[in-house]
């Protein structure tokens, strides 16, 4: 099963985290969302309603790139199909990911992984005391093995 999430939903959850914790992270996340094509009048109905209008409209200014550089990237990136595009965003996680692990001890287990992996991508993200709850939350999880099937 994949679960997936508007792009519209994204953004929204993006800014009320920026909001919550000033991350630049979900700025500069919600800066290239917002850079795509995307439901405008469906984001600004719930950003006026969640509180985060004034963020949002924020992050549609700070663009890091000049006008023209926008329109390139974006015409090209919608030369792309749909799934073309998903893969993309996938093998730009699958990358990062990847790379933060390489940049861990090798002697680390599954679960300090997990931890690595979670403050080195949102560790700033969060108030030393709520760090510390999700640290021992993920901690506390318990995966039950992956069963195969027997031929």
């Amino acid at each position: 099963m994949i679960w997936a999430i508007l792009k519209e939903d994204l953004i929204l959850a993006k800014l009320l985290w920026f909001k919550a914790s000033e991350s630049p992270q979900q700025r500069r996340d919600v800066q290239h969302l917002v850079n795509l094509p995307y439901d405008e009048i469906y984001v600004q109905f719930w950003a006026e309603k969640l509180g985060v209008d004034a963020l949002l409209q924020r992050c549609e200014t700070m663009m890091d790139k000049p006008p023209a550089m926008q329109k390139l990237y974006r015409d090209k990136l919608m030369e792309c199909s749909n799934e073309e595009r998903v893969m993309m965003g996938l093998r730009s996680f699958d990358v990062a990911r990847t790379m933060a692990l390489a940049s861990f001890p090798p002697d680390l287990d599954e679960t300090e992984q997990r931890v690595a992996l979670f403050l080195r991508f949102y560790g700033n993200d969060f108030t030393p005391e709520k760090r510390a709850a999700i640290v021992a939350s993920l901690r506390s999880i318990k995966r039950a093995p992956i069963k195969t099937e027997n031929k």
